[in-house]
């Protein structure tokens, strides 16, 4: 059966992604939809993710991914990664969004976009929940755009988010990040979104979070995928390519 929903759902459209951008840009995070999950290169993406953490394991690799702060392989690793993952993404309309907030020229990074497996059953995965924003080890602005191929939050390990809020933005501009951090939990309450497969979880760089470590009865697959502004493109350190429409169907 050929599932062809995507372009049926009014949420594909830029209307949407525009009302996504004020939400972005007040909180520093928003859950958008970006295909269905039944999409050919989505379920493609999810068979090949699967596929390298199989490999991963059956080469006795895994002791790397199950290092805490791994859970984790990198995206090149993982076959068509990229095509498939800008067919998703440019299809999806979700330009409108990352330009509200990057500019007009997006570049996407594969050297810090990632493939993660958080298993529900395993206290390494879950002992691991460091409260970090992505701003401490990245340059400048970016977006984390998290795309789960099981779900993410409620029953799977997922994330607490930190909204941004005007006490938030006073209380970080006024003390130190080391000290701000030690009291964030006291002066916000965060947020476990529940992503469902289809949807993503965007975040920019200023937003706090920590992977959630309650009870959890299913694992998590996703890809953390990360997009810059042409700025960017000074920093040695990224691994940065446009996004175009170059691998539109």
């Amino acid at each position: 059966m050929k599932h062809d929903r995507m372009d049926k759902t009014p949420q594909a459209n830029s209307a949407y992604y525009l009302h996504q951008k004020s939400q972005l840009i007040k909180t520093g995070c928003a859950t958008v939809f970006i295909c269905d999950p039944y999409d050919r290169s989505f379920v493609m993406l999810r068979e090949n993710a699967n596929a390298a953490f199989e490999k991963a394991y059956s080469d006795g690799n895994a002791d790397l991914i199950n290092r805490p702060e791994k859970a984790s392989i990198d995206f090149d690793l993982v076959t068509d990664a990229e095509p498939l993952t800008t067919q998703i993404l440019q299809k999806s309309g979700i330009r409108a969004l990352l330009e509200g907030y990057l500019g007009q020229k997006i570049y996407y990074d594969v050297a810090f976009s990632k493939f993660r497996l958080v298993c529900h059953d395993s206290p390494v995965h879950l002992g691991y929940a460091p409260l970090h924003y992505d701003g401490s080890f990245l340059p400048g602005k970016s977006l984390n755009v998290c795309i789960p191929f099981t779900g993410y939050g409620g029953p799977f390990p997922g994330l607490n988010i930190w909204p941004t809020t005007f006490l938030h933005t006073v209380a970080r501009g006024v003390i130190s990040d080391t000290t701000f951090k030690k009291f964030l939990p006291r002066l916000t309450t965060p947020l476990e979104p529940y992503v469902t497969a289809g949807s993503a979880l965007v975040f920019n760089e200023k937003v706090y979070h920590c992977r959630t470590v309650d009870v959890k009865s299913q694992s998590r697959l996703n890809l953390e995928f990360r997009f810059f502004p042409e700025s960017a493109l000074s920093e040695k350190n990224l691994d940065l390519r446009p996004f175009t429409v170059d691998h539109c169907p």
